[in-house]
């Protein structure tokens, strides 16, 4: 997650290099083959994503799939992101 190309290592939580000092970010930890994502201000509740599905995550933040404030029950569902790996 930081921008000088260095990858975080096993074991580490990695937050964005983006974030400020309100402590308002996702951090990421890579744990093997999977991807590890928390909230800073949930430390324990933590998403497991398999590589494949992180980078799919990824290229749907990047293509603007994701570029939502919410989604209106009444008028539209919520845009649907496959991750793979799970049916």
């Amino acid at each position: 997650m930081a921008n000088d190309g260095s990858k975080p290592h096993d074991g580490c939580w990695q937050r964005s290099s983006y974030s400020g000092a309100a402590g308002n970010c996702v951090e990421i930890r890579i744990v093997g083959d999977d991807v590890w994502v928390r909230d800073s201000k949930r430390p324990d509740a933590v998403l497991r994503l398999t590589r494949a599905q992180w980078s799919a995550f990824l290229e749907a933040i990047k293509n603007g799939e994701l570029d939502y404030q919410c989604w209106p029950a009444a008028r539209s569902p919520a845009p649907h992101v496959s991750l793979g790996g799970h049916g």
